[in-house]
Parts: C-alpha cells; sequence; structure tokens
C-alpha cells in the first residue's frame, strides 16, 4: 500500500510488503485500517502521521464469510465490521429502532 502526499506530490510506502486486504480509512482521516489474512489473521490499523501499527482484532478463531470470502468496514466509532460465518445452527434475530 502506498500513500501520495499532495503538499511533495510524491508517493511513499505505506506498508511495503505486508498483504492487505480492505483497506479503510478512519472517519477523522488519522488511520488506515485492514484486514491481514497471511500468518496470524488480524484486523490492524496504521498511524498515516508516524506509520504505527496496532492490532485492533484478532481474527484467529473467526470464520468470514462474504462472496469474496471475508469483508471489513467500519462503523461510526470506527469499529471494525466483519460477517462471520455463524453456520447453519445459529440464528439470530434484531430489533432496531431509529432514534428520531
Amino acid at each position: 500500500m502506498v500513500l501520495f502526499d499532495f503538499d511533495t506530490r510524491k508517493w511513499s510506502d505505506l506498508l511495503a510488503g505486508i498483504p492487505v486486504g480492505f483497506p479503510n480509512w478512519s472517519h477523522d482521516w488519522q488511520y488506515v485500517y485492514f484486514v491481514r489474512n497471511s500468518g496470524n489473521a488480524a484486523v490492524f490499523r496504521i498511524r498515516i502521521s508516524d506509520r504505527k501499527l496496532e492490532q485492533v482484532a484478532d481474527l484467529e478463531s473467526f470464520t468470514p464469510t462474504g462472496y469474496w470470502g471475508d469483508w471489513l468496514g467500519l462503523d461510526p466509532d470506527d469499529s471494525p465490521l466483519m460477517l462471520r460465518d455463524a453456520g447453519q445452527q445459529d440464528v439470530y434475530s434484531l430489533d432496531w429502532k431509529a432514534a428520531k
């Protein structure tokens, strides 16, 4: 993954050599969140200002699902959202009412 700096008009490596899936900017534009499936599967984020890499969630016992295998999104407070394969035995219902 590379990053373009509009001030210097140059590209720089953000994550050299690390496989990245489903990158998402945080709502404050300070981080990029992504999934890494090779090695220890996890959700990570990298702070743009100093390139500090942090693990956000461990996916070792997580079984993803989706049309392309897995997916990552962020909710309004930047918590990771993913699709989990719960199997045929676990069926859940959610009643939700929007605040007015």
